[in-house]
């Protein structure tokens, strides 16, 4: 059980920091929008 809800946590954190250097990078102009 304890197991299961870390690594649901660990996916969500995963999820998260994808999500906020994706807007990061938007924020800088680093990436271009095709």
């Amino acid at each position: 059980m304890d197991a299961e809800i870390a690594a649901l946590e660990a996916r969500q954190a995963k999820t998260q920091a994808i999500k906020q250097g994706m807007m990061q990078e938007l924020l800088t102009g680093r990436t271009r929008l095709v």
